[in-house]
């Protein structure tokens, strides 16, 4: 009921914006302002909403009855508009990966030193003129679809050991997967000496 009365709203504006006449094409004025046609940007903020909603933290009070409309479609006599929405979209809250972001403060410096060579090399002669006893290399990358780390120590610049898994599809892993695990599996090679 609300749909037309909006539509024709978004209408008047466009051709406002565009200083079109009445008889102009809406579809033509959409596309001049860069707008959605009405339909598709209701849909694209019904898709967001509930997005947002499957993202709830665990300590919100709507989560349990997030997850609970979710798992229960078209159990109730009378729906909630949550319900059509969970209808609409396929989205499922358990299905959505969280990640968690690591937090500093804007003052915050690393107690460590980070050099990244220009070019490659530069990135040698550096090599090359570091005399320290140990050196570990990690990495973290992905490869025809897989997702793998790996780490190689080198002492007094023999090469010693290395190490290296693969975590599986990249559909299911993530860089930072990869180079946490790089960084895991330079601590092992380390520790083993």
């Amino acid at each position: 009921a609300t749909f037309k009365p909006l539509h024709l709203i978004q209408c008047k504006a466009t051709l406002l914006i565009t200083g079109g006449l009445c008889s102009s094409p809406v579809d033509a004025s959409d596309q001049l302002v860069n707008l959605l046609p009405f339909h598709l940007l209701v849909s694209r903020l019904q898709h967001q909403s509930l997005l947002r909603y499957c993202t709830l933290p665990s300590t919100h009070p709507l989560t349990h009855f997030i997850h609970h409309v979710a798992s229960h479609h078209w159990l109730c006599t009378y729906n909630s508009p949550l319900h059509l929405l969970f209808d609409a979209f396929p989205l499922s809250p358990k299905d959505i990966e969280t990640i968690t972001v690591a937090h500093f403060s804007p003052s915050w410096s690393p107690s460590f030193t980070v050099q990244i060579a220009k070019d490659s090399k530069s990135a040698i002669t550096q090599d090359t003129a570091d005399s320290s006893d140990i050196i570990i290399y990690t990495d973290g990358s992905g490869y025809k679809n897989k997702i793998g780390a790996s780490a190689v120590l080198y002492c007094r610049g023999r090469r010693m050991d290395s190490l290296w898994y693969q975590l599986g599809q990249d559909s299911s892993y993530i860089m930072y997967n990869a180079e946490s695990l790089g960084l895991l599996l330079g601590a092992q090679l380390l520790s083993l000496q």
